[in-house]
């Protein structure tokens, strides 16, 4: 045996072993619940943690881990359990209701809202519900009508409808009646919704509205398909959602301001947090939002706790956090998307800039190309079992794409804020905003990227074996010698699935 010292398998990552074990507990519960999981399944999941001890040198410290992820895995199950305890729900029926305007968007008939702070003849309602018509009302108005409820198609096909659960949308109503305004709960986060809906659909053209909206908010749901779809084709649709590309952009933003004008640390931290927390309320609190903000603030919070902090622990840390908060979160494609595409960053971003940099590439660009291979590569088996295809020209697309929309995002969001504190000087503040999204949707709307994206197969279970590749490939695993042979294995073992 060697002098030095034995190297662990992997470093003990208590957030992100946890934020497993409650991922893990979470789709348990969801498959034991909706296709019938049989027992031994469950007991595997449960011993896995104690596998720990066997990989590390610290053993007390590994056997204290297992325990706490076990402890973490029946805290999901006991999440998701009782969430979906409303599937059984008889709540239905014609009545009085009232509730607050919490979004809007258009459709073919008029008006979508989604309305929250319900009220059924003067008896609160547990969730939120549909109501659409063909009348306009602001953001934060209070409504009131009579109407026929009934309960959301929550369950098809023994799955869950994903997007009604992770916004909390129980309830639909139909044949409604004397519908009218009567209040106003004002909130500074829904005026600004509010304005800015109406500043973009009065001064800008449909399709740049909408793409502003979509880029600030996250709000895609009124953008042209045929756009939509090109975005995601060109592997660049994650620029419509807010993520943390746009939260950085706050969040650093003010950080960086601050520390200019040299304010105290302690400023810097407070004010950024609370205007990343407002910008969150605005995005309306997606999951990939609050995911980048509470990432944010996590990484913030670690300068107090003198160490920098590890992104799989930030990452891990917000991931507990929204599951606690709302465990269908985790069966949504855009939380599984943006955590996967993080999560990549933090296990291949080491050793892919490193490589870049041996090849002399400069820092800045091997920094960049080792982000979006990390990312692409993470999203592949993903985007194919997800979506069916895959964008090839994605790589380079956003490379090019991504920094020029970084410089425009800042600058955008400043002259909108102005558009709408001063809505008499709104067509000059939002002349150059339109140029930018004119050049945008004439791009996306020109160019034909379906020739280069890869589909007519799945990965199914050879996702497995590929995730493990890319683990063996990240310099989170000391494996010594053996790692090219292994990571060549796991990626055969990944492609026999996906031909057959």
């Amino acid at each position: 045996m060697s002098s030095e010292k034995r190297k662990s398998t992997f470093n003990l990552r208590p957030c992100f072993f946890c934020f497993l074990a409650l991922s893990g507990g979470v789709l348990f519960s969801y498959a034991s619940s909706f296709y019938g999981l049989p027992a031994p399944c469950c007991l595997l999941v449960f011993l896995a943690p104690f596998l720990l001890p066997l990989f590390s040198r610290k053993k007390a410290y590994a056997v204290l881990l297992s325990l706490f992820c076990i402890a973490f895995f029946f805290l999901g199950m006991l999440l998701f359990s009782g969430a979906t305890r409303f599937l059984n729900e008889t709540i239905a029926g014609y009545g009085s209701f009232s509730g607050r305007v919490a979004e809007k968007t258009l459709c073919e008939t008029g008006y979508r809202y989604v309305l929250s702070s319900l009220a059924r003849d003067g008896e609160s309602l547990p969730a939120r519900a549909l109501l659409f018509s063909s009348d306009n009302y602001a953001i934060g108005d209070i409504l009131s009508f009579s109407g026929d409820l009934s309960l959301a198609a929550l369950r098809a096909d023994g799955s869950l409808h994903t997007y009604y659960l992770s916004e909390n949308i129980r309830y639909l109503f139909s044949d409604v009646t004397g519908l009218e305004r009567t209040g106003v709960s004002f909130s500074l986060t829904a005026y600004l919704r509010e304005s800015l809906f109406d500043l973009l659909f009065t001064f800008l053209p449909y399709d740049e509205a909408s793409v502003c909206l979509a880029l600030v908010t996250g709000d895609s749901s009124m953008m042209e398909e045929n756009l939509l779809s090109s975005l995601r084709l060109g592997g660049v649709a994650h620029l419509v959602a807010v993520s943390g590309l746009h939260m950085g952009i706050v969040y650093g933003g003010v950080t960086a301001l601050l520390r200019r004008l040299q304010c105290p640390r302690v400023l810097n931290s407070i004010v950024a947090f609370a205007l990343g927390l407002f910008y969150a309320a605005i995005s309306g609190f997606s999951a990939s939002a609050l995911r980048a903000f509470l990432m944010c603030a996590i990484a913030d919070l670690a300068f107090y706790a003198k160490g920098r902090g590890d992104l799989l622990e930030r990452i891990s840390l917000s991931g507990i956090l929204l599951l606690v908060h709302r465990p269908f979160y985790l069966l949504s494609y855009g939380f599984i998307l943006s955590f996967a595409a993080v999560f990549g960053i933090g296990f291949l971003f080491h050793p892919f800039s490193a490589f870049f940099q041996r090849a002399r590439l400069r820092e800045g660009i091997a920094q960049m190309l080792a982000i979006s291979l990390s990312v692409n590569l993470t999203l592949f088996p993903l985007l194919i079992d997800m979506f069916g295809y895959v964008s090839l020209i994605g790589f380079f697309l956003n490379l090019v794409v991504v920094p020029v929309v970084s410089l425009c995002f800042a600058a955008i969001l400043i002259l909108l804020l102005f558009a709408v504190a001063f809505p008499f000087a709104a067509p000059a503040f939002l002349f150059l905003p339109g140029l930018f999204l004119k050049g945008f949707c004439f791009t996306f709307t020109y160019f034909d990227f379906s020739p280069f994206v890869l589909s007519g197969f799945s990965f199914g279970f050879g996702m497995i074996p590929y995730y493990t590749g890319l683990l063996l490939s990240s310099d989170k695993l000391n494996i010594g010698r053996f790692r090219p042979l292994l990571v060549a294995v796991c990626f055969v073992g990944a492609l026999v699935p996906a031909i057959l």
